[in-house]
């Protein structure tokens, strides 16, 4: 279908559902920055890909807000279509809740599926919609009833992460854990997020690309943790090493049902990381304890070995960016590359250094003009042709089971005219002095921003 013909569709199932306005979310069910092809839903129905962005469609109207990474793209993308674009943070830009507010009628509905929208940010939104007596509905999911060639839900295998790797075993992670949960009173811990799980239990999966994640929930209890998760993707060696834990394994989808079916009990959260949904299926019995995520708080302390093996991995995907300006540099005065044969050739040494989990988001590749494009990926049928001048931008990383890397750099192929070498130096400056910078208490970004500038 085209976006025309999707947006047609979508708009006759809210007439169906009487929805006025109905928001579509970049997240899925675990508020994850990247997701898997079954949640793309905001990408499918207007067209624009990039990994950020809202859309949000009327009876008679639809438009996409997307951040400054993305406002090239998202013209592009949007471009032929009636979805309007939104240039998130431009004068006279409206956020997209107060778009959608204004363009719903009193006393009418507004739509979103329930497993896309945090329970923080659907409690910050009821109150605005009340004033217009606005009802929120979230239990239906419109684009999936027009969706029909979804993707599946992935079933990758999740692997153990030895010990050697995470410093400290899950049983010792747990305990704990547990301990927070003694000191909160808490009787169970409930984690929507897919890292906190995979960190936790000391596993890794495959669900996202980019990111050795698998789609779970983990409900901890005192004495038994449970995982859901689809029970095809846990090979009977990972469930006998999660059994002598403790660690039960059930379906995906049970985890509601199996909390209906608990006594009434007390459990902690991060309303930031729980969905709406998953929250209203929370028995009304229970007492919440709503808090930061205390797995977040656990993991972002490190071990010996986990900082160890951020060291090796840093390394060895040093080593591979040397060998890559090795090979850019000889190889641009002999033969064409493309950007995308430059990051192919990239990508295939990170994917053949031992321990390699592949790449940890898609290479940018950017030469020349292409380099200033915010997120920029290059695709076959469009990109540039490296010469033996000029700059190239890569901004790449790796997924290894030591850790995971992120590196940027502009690399000179050849002749640099002096305007770039004026533009590199005054880069260069501004990275010193930051570096130089004495980060005091309470200060943030915004305040250091001046040294770079």
């Amino acid at each position: 279908m085209t976006i025309e013909e999707k947006l047609n569709a979508l708009r006759r199932v809210m007439a169906e559902k009487q929805v006025d306005t109905y928001i579509v979310l970049s997240s899925d069910a675990h508020q994850s920055e990247y997701v898997g092809g079954y949640w793309k839903a905001r990408a499918y129905i207007s067209g624009f890909t990039g990994s950020a962005g809202t859309v949000v469609v009327t009876r008679d109207k639809a438009a996409c807000w997307v951040d400054g990474r993305y406002f090239l793209q998202g013209a592009e993308q949007l471009a032929g279509t009636e979805i309007e674009l939104m240039k998130m943070g431009e004068p006279g830009v409206p956020t997209y809740e107060d778009w959608a507010i204004a363009e719903t009628p009193a006393g009418g509905t507004m739509g979103v599926d329930g497993r896309t929208i945090g329970y923080g940010q659907a409690e910050a939104l009821k109150p605005r919609l009340a004033k217009k007596q606005i009802t929120l509905a979230c239990k239906e999911d419109l684009i999936g009833m027009i969706w029909t060639d979804r993707p599946a839900l992935p079933e990758a295998p999740i692997f153990d992460l030895p010990v050697s790797f995470a410093g400290e075993s899950r049983g010792e992670k747990l305990s704990r854990l547990r301990n927070h949960m003694k000191e909160i009173g808490a009787d169970y811990y409930l984690l929507a997020s897919l890292e906190d799980s995979a960190w936790l239990l000391n596993y890794r999966g495959g669900d996202i690309q980019g990111t050795p994640v698998a789609y779970a929930y983990t409900l901890v209890g005192p004495k038994e943790t449970v995982l859901f998760i689809e029970e095809c993707k846990v090979p009977q060696e990972m469930r006998e090493l999660l059994a002598a834990d403790q660690i039960g394994v059930r379906p995906y989808g049970e985890l509601p049902s199996y909390m209906q079916g608990l006594e009434a009990a007390t459990v902690a959260l991060d309303p930031a990381l729980i969905n709406q949904l998953l929250m209203e299926s929370i028995p009304s019995s229970w007492k919440i304890v709503k808090e930061d995520d205390a797995v977040i708080a656990m993991k972002a302390v490190k071990n010996e070995t986990e900082r160890e093996n951020i060291r090796k991995a840093h390394v060895k995907d040093g080593a591979v960016m040397v060998r890559m300006l090795k090979w850019l540099k000889e190889t641009v005065k002999k033969q064409a590359v493309t950007e995308v044969e430059a990051a192919q050739h990239l990508d295939q040494m990170r994917c053949d250094q031992e321990n390699s989990l592949g790449i940890s988001f898609t290479t940018i590749a950017g030469y020349g003009p292409n380099g200033a494009i915010v997120h920029y990926s290059p695709q076959e049928e469009s990109c540039a042709t490296l010469k033996p001048e000029g700059f190239l931008l890569l901004d790449s990383g790796a997924q290894y089971l030591e850790g995971t890397t992120d590196i940027t750099r502009t690399i000179a192929l050849g002749e640099l005219t002096p305007e770039m070498k004026r533009a590199y130096t005054l880069v260069l400056k501004g990275h010193l002095a930051l570096g130089h910078a004495v980060f005091h208490e309470g200060v943030s970004g915004t305040h250091l921003d001046i040294l770079a500038r």
